[in-house]
Parts: C-alpha cells; sequence; structure tokens
C-alpha cells in the first residue's frame, strides 16, 4: 500500500472518528440529562458488542478467504429480518 493511500487513510479516520465522538458524545448527554438513559442496558449492549466484535474479529482472522465473504453475505441478508423481531420493552 502506498504511503499516500495510508496518509489518505488516517486523515479520513481522524476526521470521521472525530465527528462522531463529537455528535455521539453530545446526543448521549443530552439524552441522560433528561433521565431518559437506561444506563443498565447501555452498559450490557456496550459489553455483548464489544465481546461479539472482538470475537467475530478473531474468529475472521482464523478462516479461509472464501468463509468471511459468505458470512457477510449472509449476515447482510439476515439483517434485513432480525431487527423487525428485536424489541425493548420498559
Amino acid at each position: 500500500m502506498a504511503v499516500t493511500h495510508i496518509i489518505t487513510l488516517v486523515v479520513a479516520g481522524v476526521g470521521t472518528g472525530f465527528a462522531g465522538g463529537l455528535l455521539g458524545l453530545g446526543g448521549a448527554w443530552r439524552h441522560h440529562r433528561r433521565g431518559v438513559v437506561y444506563w443498565k442496558t447501555a452498559i450490557i449492549m456496550g459489553n455483548c458488542s464489544l465481546l461479539a466484535a472482538f470475537g467475530g474479529a478473531t474468529l475472521a482472522t482464523h478462516l479461509p478467504g472464501v468463509a468471511p465473504k459468505d458470512s457477510l453475505w449472509l449476515r447482510s441478508q439476515s439483517s434485513l429480518v432480525v431487527p423487525g423481531c428485536l424489541s425493548v420493552d420498559h
């Protein structure tokens, strides 16, 4: 990979991360001040997401090249159905 590509990716990542963090923190703070954040649920979901992302990344590094492509296609198809089935009642 060329140095210009690496620099472009780093700059794009820093810019996106900064903007996402700025907007995400502002929204989270506003919701927290209104008292509409279910912290127990948010912490559980955050921890589960962290573990799932780490596990998925670890698994993907050990699979042959074709398996991650096939599983990505399957995941993209299942994401069209699954969100409608999930609900959290408070």
